[in-house]
């Protein structure tokens, strides 16, 4: 890395205190920077490269919100803050597709809060306690780094840690907390555990939730109607969480077998 970049990357490290997934973002979007003071020929082919490589238009923009901060600061120094009339190069963003998201219906929702998990599958049982978290608190992936001693149980409070570190207090509903409290009793024996950690009690990761997440609510609620791969199997629940991926019980004729996501 040029000594201009690393120079930007240290103050925002240790005088911004960004987090080290910041640092990380400064790094990767800085790499298609080729020089030190580019100049606006440099910016737009940059864009070029980026769009050639593949890059979606909402993935340049990302890049170009870090760009765009080290070329204030290489204009203006740490102290000024940017604004719109800041005279400093700076890349406009691309334009991007605008969609409405999709959710879930009435009907959909009512059969994944109806699922009753197996009392002594911890991977069934870990899978119900994450969603119905989600649904009652609106957390995102900040739930995979719940602690035990994060749930106010009493209070019916949870402290969530989100971007930038910056805790907020969330309220949760007392069906919710009959759902932790016996996950808690069941399977977490210290206070420090991840709360829905992994059976050694590592953490759970991201690909790893959002995939079991997205696996179980498409079979359950019959979204995934038509996408099973050959041989034809119709999955039935329940559907359990194993390790890695998520295994559903699946009945073809007469025999049953596992398949494996």
């Amino acid at each position: 890395m040029l000594p201009r970049f690393e120079r930007f990357i240290q103050e925002r490290k240790y005088l911004k205190n960004v987090p080290p997934r910041t640092i990380e973002w400064y790094e990767q979007s800085l790499a298609w920077l080729t020089v030190e003071q580019p100049r606006a020929e440099d910016l737009r082919s940059m864009v070029v490269r980026m769009r050639e490589a593949g890059l979606k238009a909402s993935s340049c923009n990302c890049r170009i919100r870090a760009i765009n901060g080290y070329l204030h600061w290489n204009a203006k120094g740490a102290d000024r803050k940017c604004h719109p009339a800041c005279e400093h190069l700076r890349i406009a963003k691309l334009m991007e597709a605008d969609y409405i998201p999709a959710t879930y219906s009435a009907n959909q929702l009512t059969k994944i809060l109806a699922w009753k998990p197996r009392a002594k599958k911890f991977y069934e049982r870990r899978l119900h306690a994450l969603i119905l978290t989600l649904f009652d608190t609106g957390m995102r992936d900040e739930a995979l780094s719940l602690r035990v001693q994060d749930c106010n149980l009493d209070d019916l409070l949870v402290t969530v840690t989100g971007k930038g570190r910056k805790q907020r207090i969330l309220p949760f509903s007392m069906e919710l907390r009959r759902v932790l409290a016996k996950f808690i009793l069941d399977f977490r024996t210290k206070i420090h555990d991840y709360l829905f950690s992994t059976k050694l009690g590592r953490k759970l990761s991201h690909r790893n939730a959002l995939r079991a997440v997205k696996a179980f609510a498409g079979v359950l609620a019959s979204l995934r109607q038509g996408e099973q791969s050959t041989p034809r199997a119709t999955p039935s629940l329940p559907s359990t969480c194993a390790g890695a991926g998520v295994s559903f019980t699946c009945k073809r004729r007469s025999d049953t077998q596992a398949w494996r996501w």
